[in-house]
């Protein structure tokens, strides 16, 4: 008897198994997802809270502003977010602190006589504490063009960002 059992289950595996998979008749199974390898140097980003993303749009939107009032050679289009002291070193000058309205004064008094031809930042720093932007430009001084480099950092005071720094090289 055991032996009679042996020859149809072999004769099943050797006659029936082979025409079923020739015809087609068995069930898919279900495919596994391929796994992306994950590399060791690749680490998952943190995603940007709401917070976060809104600072850097008021930093970024403040950027503009003195991008826009430097390209006209105007400081009362940026001058609102001067802080209550200002870092300003000019080209050709010493710099210094200055109240806002000394920061307004002293700009106003430099692009007067280095009127702006081009300018657009360039770099911009999004950092949580301290933004910053430099750029390129070029200035008629006196008839002269100059190539500046301009460097604009930022500080957060009493809830606001404010200019914290303000160079022209």
């Amino acid at each position: 008897m055991r032996s009679y059992r042996s020859y149809v289950i072999m004769l099943f595996a050797v006659v029936v198994c082979p025409f079923h998979l020739a015809t087609g008749q068995q069930k898919e199974l279900p495919k596994e997802k391929k796994k992306e390898p994950v590399s060791p140097l690749i680490r998952p980003q943190p995603l940007r809270d709401e917070k976060s993303t809104e600072k850097q749009t008021d930093q970024r939107k403040i950027l503009d502003e003195i991008q826009n009032g430097i390209s006209k050679g105007d400081a009362a289009l940026f001058s609102r977010h001067f802080g209550s002291q200002v870092y300003i070193s000019l080209k050709g000058s010493e710099g210094g602190y200055y109240s806002a309205n000394q920061a307004l004064y002293v700009l106003q008094n430099f692009f007067s006589s280095h009127r702006p031809i081009s300018f657009a930042f360039s770099t911009h720093g999004e950092a949580d504490e301290t933004p910053f932007a430099t750029g390129r430009g070029h200035l008629n001084a006196r008839g002269v063009r100059e190539s500046v480099q301009v460097y604009v950092s930022l500080t957060q005071h009493n809830g606001r960002w404010v200019v914290a720094e303000f160079n022209v090289y």
